[in-house]
């Protein structure tokens, strides 16, 4: 009696599509271990027990799904799409990190500004000196000043000086109390004038008439206003303004006196 032995009938290897041997096999180490593998070399030597098919290939579509969303990962990282946090998980499944590149040096930044270089020390002012006025040859109405005159044009320039008068606006000042009272401070004059200046009782008080440096700045408050609106007014004709004489061309006969009265007393004041 002659016994046959058996055909051995090879399994349909369909089940896991057009992948190929090699993807199969890659496939089935990221599934777990190889499970794949042994059960697709079971199946094709034919010996031992037969294994369950349908176990592997369920196998391989889990494999297959982990490898289609570690791909989806990488996409969203190349993508802009996912954060930081998710393309290092994401990459972490294939084998490390992603590396950060920091962002390129701002080629146009503009570079820091030099430090300012130290301001020029100011100029050193000419030293004062009183005695460049009291020595001074003054004269009024052509006679050398006395010392009470000296100090009554003194006291006048000093006023402008504070006030911050223009060089024109005092020499008008002194043309005009060389006129008006020789550079005496009179308590009294025509009518209801007093003072160097004679001003009449409409400027203010006896008190403020009579003083020096009160009555010259009422003088060079209105002088300052007429010469600002009129800045080619000469010295002679802007204290005519102020005074408003019955003679208006006297005080132009002494501006050279009072030019050479405001420069002493600027050479003297170190100005």
């Amino acid at each position: 009696m002659t016994v046959t032995s058996p055909t051995a009938t090879p399994l349909p290897m369909q089940c896991c599509g057009d992948m190929g041997a090699a993807a199969a096999t890659n496939v089935a180490g990221v599934a777990g271990g190889g499970a794949a593998a042994d059960a697709s070399t079971g199946a094709a030597t034919g010996g031992g027990a037969t294994t369950d098919l349908s176990t592997a290939i369920q196998q391989l579509q889990e494999a297959v799904t982990q490898l289609q969303n570690v791909v989806a990962q990488l996409q969203g990282v190349s993508g802009g799409g996912q954060s930081v946090v998710q393309a290092n998980a994401g990459a972490g499944n294939i084998g490390g990190p992603v590396q950060q590149t920091a962002p390129p040096a701002d080629a146009t930044q503009t570079p820091p500004a030099a430090p300012a270089p130290a301001p020029a020390p100011a100029p050193t002012a000419p030293a004062a000196d009183p005695a460049k006025f009291t020595g001074a040859n003054i004269t009024v109405k052509g006679v050398a000043a006395n010392d009470e005159q000296k100090e009554n044009i003194r006291l006048v320039l000093e006023k402008g000086k504070e006030m911050g008068v223009s060089d024109k606006v005092m020499t008008a000042a002194v043309e005009t109390i060389i006129v008006e009272s020789t550079a005496h401070n009179y308590e009294g004059g025509d009518r209801d004038s007093v003072g160097l200046f004679q001003q009449r009782d409409s400027w203010g008080s006896f008190d403020e008439r009579h003083d020096p440096k009160t009555a010259a700045g009422k003088f060079y408050e209105r002088a300052v206003n007429y010469s600002t609106e009129h800045p080619d007014v000469s010295t002679g004709n802007l204290s005519q303004k102020v005074q408003v004489s019955a003679f208006p061309d006297r005080y132009a006969e002494h501006e050279a006196e009072a030019s050479a009265a405001v420069a002493a007393y600027k050479a003297s004041v170190g100005a």
